[in-house]
């Protein structure tokens, strides 16, 4: 069984987003709104990246499967090095996250009250935009 067949199954609320990439919710954590990226490359292993910062080894590790079951007919070799995801998937998660924010802020103006549900998920929000802001080194 390949690696994309193997992990995609195992994830909920999980969606293509363009050919060979995924968004799911991520496993490692409460995860209300998808925040797991996957990338199949060419050669047929995954690349998962959970912007709300958990690492790989959790996330894989939170459905149980390990690292190597992201890598096909090799296991031992594999490398565990951060590869970067595109710019354009990184801005359009941004642009989610400050939509959801608007939205609450919206509300708040409009003087409607704001649900502890969705006063968590600006939390998640602003979460994830700090850790966006840190790993492009700010």
């Amino acid at each position: 069984m390949n690696p994309i067949d193997k992990l995609l199954p195992l994830l909920s609320k999980c969606k293509s987003t363009g050919q060979n990439k995924w968004s799911a919710c991520c496993p490692a954590h409460e995860d209300r709104s998808p925040s797991l990226a996957i990338k199949e490359r060419e050669d047929g292993s995954l690349l998962i990246h959970c912007f709300s910062g958990c690492s790989a080894p959790d996330v894989v590790g939170s459905v149980g499967l390990t690292l190597s079951d992201l890598y096909p007919n090799n296991p031992q070799h594999y490398n565990t090095e951060r590869a970067p995801f595109p710019a354009l998937q990184v801005l359009k998660m941004i642009k989610n996250e400050i939509s959801i924010v608007s939205l609450a802020l919206s509300d708040v103006l409009a003087g409607r009250p704001i649900s502890q549900v969705d006063l968590e998920r600006i939390e998640l929000a602003r979460e994830r935009l700090i850790e966006a802001i840190r790993l492009a080194g700010g």
